[in-house]
């Protein structure tokens, strides 16, 4: 991270930071914001966007992106359409007619709503209501499937609680139903991993981001890497070799001296040669 590049902006509500951030959630801020630079960034007060779009600039995951747009558009932030199969966003502003008109002002590229958009919206209440209540039963079906899942299975709470822990050390949010995603039933394998090794995620993350070049590729941190890399970080190091402190005898060196080298009698040499 180096900071901002340069002090251009995109309008956005006061309202915003003053009174509603500090009661939405994550996926829903994030939501929000992807919406206000699509539309108030381009000067204009639609968007055609889809879902893959949003994922790649939240940061979210398709099921956190859907969450986040259904939340914005329960509390009334935001509106949408499906225009044969492409989801047009619209933000719900109360003076929309004077930031049309400062958009106008400032692009000539706002284009107005179509017929065929005109016919397919709803009016506001219409869709709060259609949200609001499909919201509620998802909520209590959901309720329900985890009151059955709890009695029967004992171990759910600690694979809930595996997820949040992988998330909070991840600092991101991960798919974990989905039938493509990595993450799809690997917190049960962490958990027995944990139980196997005596380690924890928490562990293993604090190894992990000792080395600024793993930390700076943690967002491709997948549990195909973890599984690599769990007994690397855990690996005890090698133990130093223990030197023996030895004092110096001097007899010592008596003991490994060579013995010393005598010298050749020449008369008994010569006499030899000489019979």
């Amino acid at each position: 991270m180096t900071g901002f590049q340069s002090p251009n902006h995109t309008q956005t509500p006061n309202d915003l930071f003053d009174e509603h951030m500090r009661d939405m959630k994550e996926t829903e801020l994030k939501v929000v914001l992807a919406i206000i630079r699509k539309t108030f960034g381009f000067h204009r007060t639609r968007v055609r966007i889809s879902l893959s779009d949003l994922q790649e600039i939240t940061g979210l995951s398709r099921q956190g992106v859907i969450s986040g747009a259904e939340a914005a558009e329960l509390h009334g932030f935001i509106t949408k359409q499906n225009d044969g199969g492409v989801i047009i966003y619209h933000l719900v502003v109360k003076n929309l007619d004077q930031v049309v008109k400062n958009l106008d002002q400032t692009s000539q590229k706002f284009r107005p709503p179509s017929i065929k958009e005109k016919k397919k919206e709803k009016t506001l209440s219409e869709r709060k209501a259609t949200a609001k209540e499909r919201i509620e039963k998802q909520r209590a079906s959901k309720g329900d499937v985890l009151d059955l899942l709890t009695e029967n299975l004992p171990h759910l709470k600690a694979q809930t609680e595996m997820r949040q822990r992988v998330e909070n050390a991840l600092h991101r949010n991960l798919d974990w139903d989905s039938p493509r995603s990595p993450w799809n039933g690997y917190e049960k394998k962490l958990i027995q991993r944990e139980k196997d090794t005596g380690e924890t995620i928490e562990r293993f993350m604090e190894w992990f981001n000792d080395d600024d070049f793993r930390k700076n590729g943690v967002i491709y941190l997948n549990p195909t890497k973890i599984d690599d890399w769990w007994l690397q970080a855990f690996e005890p190091e090698p133990e130093q070799p223990q030197y023996k402190k030895v004092r110096y005898d001097p007899e010592d060196d008596k003991k490994y001296a060579p013995p010393p080298k005598t010298k050749p009698n020449i008369q008994t040499a010569f006499a030899g040669k000489s019979k």
